[in-house]
Order: structure tokens, then sequence, then C-alpha cells
């Protein structure tokens, strides 16, 4: 990427990608699936509009209802005819005059961490959307520089991997990508109590949002979601779920979730519904 030399090193991670994607159509198809989702998540990025809030910085003119002047607004209300149509006019015509906000600029983007379910229900076409997610998360995060970290779990934590600023990542996104979905069971405790831990001991991950992609299909301990609330209104964590597959279900993550992203079986649909969690968090 921009800013890193070329050497052997990354030639040689280059040659293993380029096997690993020659070799292994479900790989490829991962890839692709993540690239269109980093696409649109960037699209949706740029198609946002978000108005500015902050302190009244002065007035200028417009046509935004929720800033209108109430001296403007207040012809509506007359009984003149024409009046009313005069103001009506200049709303739409955007030559109200309005409060000019002065807004404060967001918090850089911070680190992430993705819980990745690989339990057998996972194993098919919903592993290969699984993955796709969190490689679109993932390489978005490394192209900004911002730590992550990667957790697969089934019925226990089966793998972790951390990718500090700066790193590229690349290796550690192939070796988690390499695992595949197994037949054990799934419970949610496990990586949500070690996520926590992660939190709270990890400096460069203790401002993390939290994304669990999975089918739903586990129960969630009233311990854990009441820990994960507990920060989530104490230390502003948020938490995202992202449902594979059709007949997923979201009662056990409704509970400690800020926001759901459903993943069916229509690939133009939905990454178009995902691209907002990309956009969101990346």
């Amino acid at each position: 990427g921009p800013g890193h030399a070329e050497t052997m090193q990354y030639l040689d991670l280059v040659r293993q990608l380029w096997a690993l994607l020659r070799d292994n159509p479900t790989m490829r198809h991962i890839a692709e699936m993540a690239g269109r989702l980093q696409r649109l998540g960037q699209a949706h990025k740029k198609c946002q509009v978000i108005p500015a809030v902050g302190r009244i910085k002065g007035i200028t003119v417009g046509g935004d209802l929720d800033r209108i002047l109430p001296a403007e607004l207040a012809g509506l209300r007359s009984q003149n005819r024409l009046h009313r149509l005069s103001t009506l006019s200049k709303i739409m015509g955007k030559r109200a005059l309005q409060y000019e906000m002065q807004g404060e600029e967001s918090e850089t983007r911070g680190p992430i961490i993705v819980l990745l379910d690989e339990s057998g229900s996972m194993g098919g076409e919903p592993e290969k959307w699984s993955k796709a997610v969190a490689l679109a998360l993932l390489t978005t995060a490394t192209q900004q520089k911002r730590a992550w970290w990667l957790c697969g779990f089934t019925d226990r934590v089966t793998h972790t991997h951390i990718v500090t600023p700066g790193q590229t990542g690349a290796d550690t996104l192939l070796d988690a990508l390499r695992m595949r979905a197994t037949n054990g069971g799934t419970a949610f405790d496990p990586p949500l109590r070690e996520a926590l831990r992660v939190l709270a001991q990890e400096p460069e991950l203790r401002k993390a949002d939290i994304i669990v992609v999975t089918d739903g299909e586990a129960p969630l301990s009233q311990d854990v979601a009441e820990q994960v609330n507990r920060h989530r209104k104490e230390d502003n964590l948020h938490v995202y779920a992202v449902l594979i597959g059709a007949a997923a279900r979201e009662k056990s993550v409704l509970h400690i979730a800020d926001a759901l992203y459903r993943v069916s079986d229509n690939p133009e649909r939905d990454s178009a519904t995902v691209a907002p969690l990309i956009a969101q968090i990346a």
C-alpha cells in the first residue's frame, strides 16, 4: 500500500495471496464480495449529508426547516393567503432566513473488534458472506492505520489475531481467513468476555467498536449481556451485529447491539444493506 516500500517480504506475501486466490475459488469469491462491500461502503459514505450540529454561528439563507427563524415560519400561519404562499415560496426556494450552525468534527475513527462465528451452522454460503464482511472491515481499518482484533469462535474462542496501527496486517488476515467453519456449536459468552478483556487490557484497542458476525443461533447469558451493556452506557462502547442467513435469529444479540444488519441470499440487495455498516465503522 501507499507509504510501504516494496521489499522481498512484501513480494513473497503477494505471491502467497495470488496462489491462494488462484487455487481456491471460495477465497476468490470472498475477496470479490469483500471488494464490493468496500466500494459500496465508500460510496455510501460519500453520499451521506450530515448537517453540522453545534453552536449558532450567525444567520444565513436556506430552506432547512430545523434552522429557519421563527419569524420566518410565522408567515405560514398568516391569515393572508398571499403571505402564506410567499413564505412557502421562500422556504422551497431556499431563500428563507435561518440559523448558521458551527459544527464540531467527529473524533477520528477508532479501532475495531470483529467476532467471527465459525460454528457448523455457518458452513457454506454463510461462511463466505461472514468472511467477506470481516475482510472488508479489517482491510479498511488496516488501510487507515487503525488497530483491530479478530476473534474466531464456536462454543469457545478458537483463534485470535491482532494488528496494531501501521502494520500491514495482510499476513494476519491471510491466516485468519484460512480458518474454516467447524462442526462445533455456538456460544456468545466466550468471545464477548474475551473482547471485554481485550478492551480493558490492550491500550490500542481501548476505544474499539465490537462487530459480531453470526447467524445468531446461540444463547447469551444475562451476566455477559449486563457487562456489555454497562460498558455501552459508561464507556460509550458500540456493538453492531451482522446476521448471516435468511433464517438468522436476532433475539440473542438484540439486547446488546446498537444496530443490526442482515445478509440473507441476495448479493445485490444484501451488499447495499451492509454498506452502511462499512461506512459507519470504517
